[in-house]
């Protein structure tokens, strides 16, 4: 069966907070990590992450898989939100086409009708490799917020963490899931009104 490895570029540009590798992961956890069994997408969580994090991630993927846009909003920081929206009209755009055009067919392939993600693997970047700064410098480069928002941004986060994720699918028709993003990476903080991605 062909795997199916999508190419994914980074948030600073089409607000996909993930950057995909072509290196096809395995599934399954490993020591230390334990799985959420819920309905829905199957989330496998690291060692130490926050069920806050893990939640909030499932949320964000399943909004995608069903083209939910009200529930895909819950998950994305505001300030980010209305950034974002901003930088998006610059283009001729806005954030609701954006991911009804982008976001939700980003996992779509030729010969195939529909796919269903099943299970999220997450955890945390290695601390003494994650630079938070090089993910703000990297919006700040696309113009989509400037010094001013990274402050107010940190001022305003009681944490904030790089989460490593790989994603996998199931294509309809085939009998075995594909890892679709492996090694990606997205932002997550929280403040005091609760957890918040960018994505």
């Amino acid at each position: 069966m062909m795997k199916r490895i999508i190419g994914i570029c980074c948030a600073a540009v089409t607000a996909f907070c993930c950057t995909a590798c072509s290196n096809t992961a395995q599934g399954g956890s490993s020591a230390g990590e334990r799985t959420e069994q819920t309905d829905g997408l199957k989330v496998t969580c690291g060692n130490g992450m926050d069920q806050e994090y893990a939640d909030l991630m499932k949320a964000y993927f399943e909004a995608i898989e069903h083209k939910d846009y009200a529930a895909y909003q819950k998950t994305v920081y505001p300030p980010y939100q209305e950034s974002y929206g901003k930088f998006l009209e610059s283009q001729g755009t806005d954030p609701e086409t954006t991911f009804r055009e982008d976001l939700c067919t980003q996992f779509d392939e030729d010969g195939y009708d529909s796919w269903k993600l099943t299970e999220l693997q997450i955890e945390y970047y290695p601390p003494e490799k994650e630079d938070l700064d090089d993910f703000f410098n990297a919006y700040s480069r696309a113009g989509i917020f400037d010094d001013a928002f990274v402050e107010s941004t940190k001022k305003d986060a009681s944490e904030m963490h790089d989460v490593l994720f790989t994603l996998y699918a199931l294509y309809e028709g085939d009998e075995e899931a594909v890892p679709i993003i492996t090694n990606g990476e997205m932002f997550v903080l929280k403040n005091a009104d609760g957890a918040f991605l960018f994505g």
